[in-house]
């Protein structure tokens, strides 16, 4: 979305405004949408689904700010067909076969079984060997060894 202040106009709700900022680019988490008004209250927290309603009919007053948040993203490297960073669309949760899916599988060199996850804990830089039941979480790397020959 434009992240410009977008000029009022009375008796428009939330998806006027929305369209009025360009819809919702690749990195939007279209799950996470929420309204701040002036007075500081929110509207619209933790929705399952902001398109089918809810907060999208939700009209519009001065002062208020319509908060959509950033999708995740994760990345797998190494020894798949794909290697690249992969949106997580609306932070749906994501097994690691799913992710390796995503990336076009393993190579047949590949060692999935020693594939790792690494992952930022408290500010800190952890690598995990990971089962393909694991649930990925946005920010992770999934890496995708060789195996040995």
């Amino acid at each position: 979305y434009n992240s410009n202040a977008i000029t009022y106009m009375p008796r428009k709700n939330a998806s006027w405004y929305l369209r009025q900022a360009g819809g919702p680019t690749d990195l939007a988490n279209k799950k996470a949408i929420f309204i701040v008004r002036a007075n500081g209250s929110v509207i619209g927290r933790n929705r399952d689904s902001w398109w089918s309603g809810g907060v999208l009919t939700t009209p519009i007053f001065p002062g208020d700010t319509i908060v959509v948040s950033k999708a995740g993203i994760i990345y797998v490297v190494g020894d798949v067909a794909h290697p690249s960073g992969f949106i997580m669309e609306n932070n749906e949760s994501l097994t690691v076969l799913q992710a390796l899916a995503v990336a076009g599988g393993a190579s047949e060199r590949a060692a999935p079984s020693r594939t790792r996850i690494i992952r930022v804990v408290d500010g800190k830089r952890k690598e995990f060997k990971v089962q393909m039941t694991d649930v990925v979480l946005p920010g992770d790397t999934i890496v995708v060894p060789e195996r040995y020959f």
